[in-house]
């Protein structure tokens, strides 16, 4: 009886594996008139139990938490991380979760169709100046926090460079955001 004792204590020791994994996080139905904003953190790191073959598939997977977001409000909004919401299968038990809330900031949003303005440096060629300059589309539409919105009315483009040129040109630019 002793030694069958021993020998079960020992199964289960060595059956076990503790393990830790990422988690990456995913936030899903944000409200249509709110943004998240600022610096949001990625991921949670969680230590496990379970049978060693196990946990070695759930560490080369891409483990999600998705927290949802269809109540919340403008401002901080502080989620706790439930351990029953972790895509853990059957088997495997949390030990512990490593950080157990985060906060999602919330602002306000604006749509808003801002006109484009291009933005020269240097010098056409001697006897040359620079004509009518136009972008195409002449305007863009923008999604952003609100009080960032109301301060734009247009949006430059990078800078073209113009030094030397005699003769019209295109070019394809990216837009120097706020």
């Amino acid at each position: 009886c002793l030694i069958l004792a021993g020998t079960l204590l020992y199964w289960s020791v060595s059956y076990f594996y503790v393990g830790r994994l990422v988690v990456r996080l995913v936030i899903r139905n944000i409200p249509s008139s709110l943004m998240v904003t600022g610096r949001q953190d990625q991921s949670i790191e969680i230590r496990i139990r379970g049978p060693e073959s196990i946990i070695t598939k759930l560490a080369a997977l891409n483990l999600l938490y998705t927290i949802d977001l269809s109540g919340a409000k403008a401002g901080p909004n502080k989620i706790c991380f439930a351990r029953d919401h972790f895509p853990i299968p059957d088997g495997i038990s949390i030990e512990e979760i490593y950080g157990h809330e985060t906060v999602i900031f919330l602002e306000k949003s604006e749509i808003k169709t801002l006109p484009l303005q291009v933005a020269l440096t240097g010098k056409p060629a001697f006897g040359y100046e620079a004509g009518i300059v136009t972008a195409k589309p002449g305007s863009v539409v923008f999604k952003g926090p609100k009080k960032i919105m109301e301060k734009l009315a247009e949006i430059d483009t990078s800078r073209v460079d113009v030094t030397g040129l005699s003769e019209p040109v295109t070019r394809t630019v990216s837009l120097e955001l706020p």
